[in-house]
């Protein structure tokens, strides 16, 4: 089918600026592309010298067909509220006018072809909501625009089986500013109107926000986690991106691989649940552990690390933490834990092979129902795991000072030949006693 312009002497005259285009067997079916004489330049009339009938509307090179019975393969449909399903028989661009909002719902996509396509037109006055067959949302199409839907594969039934490419009109709250600098090419996207705007994207449903699209390699990474934030740009393996539910990474060559973790570190790790990372090349893996500074590494559970360096290995020249508690209701002997449970291999002050600590301890206990009832005192204590848990010792009994004490509330320390670690165990007087202690220790490793 050519394009002349002028037309020929045996067609009819059009306006200047006009295509015109000749069937080659049916001159009848001409039509004239009027792309001239419009104030707004986003509408064009296209005139059938059969039909007299056909109009379209042009937005960013994305044309919208209206009120068209007798192109092949188009359908228009008034929305009325009743849905429209579209299976594989269906017209490939389908077109909805009108002012009630009518539900849009896909075949199955095992009855489609493999990467079968629609085009759905939203020429109605609301907006319209495009379904897979079991009923999740696939896309919602705004007003004016519209969007391709095709099959992404055969199998499954939900959204997810679905590629969806929409078509917009541009950007109307945001304008567009492409700079040079330094042989660097910045595109920027400024909100347009008030001085003051924030700016908001919004997932649907349980995803997330990355900025790179996942390709399980180094160069895109594994899956993210639904809910999850990921600004990583560069990894060295696939397993480098905010892949835990909710979890967060920020940081390049990052990793937050459990729920509701957080790393800011680069080549940081996150690894332990609701843990956070904060520096550079450190790990968290305790649950609701912290690690900051420099190669410092967190793997007890609650327990919170810092560093400025390492001499070999992790965590070999770093500052430890831990918030122990217990509660006793007579006066047989508790062990104290990070999560008040039985005593074990990474919820007490535990030891890695071949590392020293010094530990300073603050306690605090308080019966209940009263204000008299209570003790403050400190520890210090030393100790030493070998190479093994067994070989753990105590270099000298535990350093006592106390500031009040009245009700001879005691702490027990003893090694865990079992779990390489040192316990602290409160034996309080009869009734309902909390304690606390912070165990603050500095250590080192080498063998």
């Amino acid at each position: 089918m050519p394009v002349t312009n002028p037309p020929s002497s045996n067609s009819p005259a059009v306006p200047d600026n006009t295509f015109k285009i000749v069937d080659d067997v049916d001159a009848t079916k001409a039509i004239e592309f009027s792309v001239g004489g419009n104030t707004t330049g986003k509408k064009t009339t296209i005139v059938s010298q059969a039909t007299q009938d056909r109009v379209v509307t042009l937005q960013n090179k994305d044309i919208v067909v209206a009120g068209t019975s007798d192109i092949s393969g188009f359908t228009s449909t008034v929305s009325t509220g009743v849905a429209i399903n579209i299976v594989a028989d269906s017209n490939p661009i389908q077109e909805l006018t009108g002012t009630v909002a009518s539900d849009v719902i896909f075949a199955d996509p095992s009855t489609l072809a493999n990467k079968q396509q629609f085009r759905v037109i939203n020429n109605a006055s609301v907006d319209i909501t495009v379904f897979s067959v079991d009923f999740s949302v696939i896309y919602i199409i705004p007003v004016g625009t519209a969007a391709d839907f095709i099959v992404r594969r055969l199998s499954g039934t939900t959204a997810a089986s679905w590629i969806v490419v929409p078509h917009v009109s541009g950007l109307a709250f945001f304008s567009e500013i492409s700079s040079d600098f330094s042989g660097m090419l910045y595109n920027q996207l400024t909100p347009k109107g008030a001085i003051n705007a924030f700016t908001v994207m919004t997932p649907l449903g349980t995803g997330g926000f990355s900025l790179q699209v996942p390709n399980f390699s180094a160069a895109g990474g594994n899956a993210r986690g639904v809910r999850s934030v990921d600004f990583g740009l560069i990894r060295s393996t696939a397993s480098q991106v905010a892949s835990g539910a909710n979890s967060r990474n920020f940081a390049d060559y990052g990793k937050a691989s459990n729920t509701a973790s957080i790393n800011y570190a680069y080549l940081g790790i996150s690894s332990g649940i609701g843990s956070g990372n904060f520096g550079y090349d450190g790990t968290s893996a305790g649950s609701y552990s912290i690690n900051t500074g420099f190669k410092g590494y967190a793997f007890a559970h609650g327990e919170s690390t810092h560093s400025s360096g390492q001499f070999a290995v992790l965590g070999d020249a770093q500052r430890r933490e831990l918030v122990l508690r217990a509660r006793t209701t007579s006066a047989t002997s508790v062990a104290l834990t990070a999560d008040q449970g039985a005593a074990g291999s990474l919820n007490q002050l535990v030891l890695q092979n071949n590392q020293s600590v010094t530990a300073q301890v603050l306690v605090v206990a308080k019966k209940t129902g009263t204000t008299a009832s209570t003790a403050h005192f400190k520890l210090t204590v030393c100790a030493t795991r070998g190479t093994s848990a067994a070989s753990t010792v105590l270099h000298i009994a535990p350093v006592i000072e106390t500031f009040w004490n009245p009700d001879g509330v005691t702490i027990a320390t003893t090694v865990d030949a079992v779990n390489g670690a040192i316990t602290f165990a409160a034996t309080t007087p009869a009734g309902t006693w909390n304690t606390v202690i912070d165990v603050f220790a500095i250590s080192t490793i080498i063998a």
